[in-house]
């Protein structure tokens, strides 16, 4: 979260969790109501060179 607040100052909270199409759906929803930002970060996208790397927050917050 430190990395991502670096880049974002508003954001000063996250959630972690493995992917569930249908728990993505229902936090999608949830968070449109309470007009919060979701922002899903899909691993497979990471390419070889950050998937290497202990830290691969600097490519999930930038």
């Amino acid at each position: 979260m430190i990395r991502i607040h670096d880049a974002f100052q508003t954001i000063r909270a996250g959630i972690n969790f493995a992917y569930d199409p249908e728990l993505t759906i229902f936090l999608g929803d949830y968070c449109k109501k309470k007009n919060w930002p979701l922002i899903p970060i899909y691993r497979p996208h990471e390419t070889d060179e950050i998937k290497a790397e202990e830290d691969s927050m600097p490519w999930k917050a930038g």
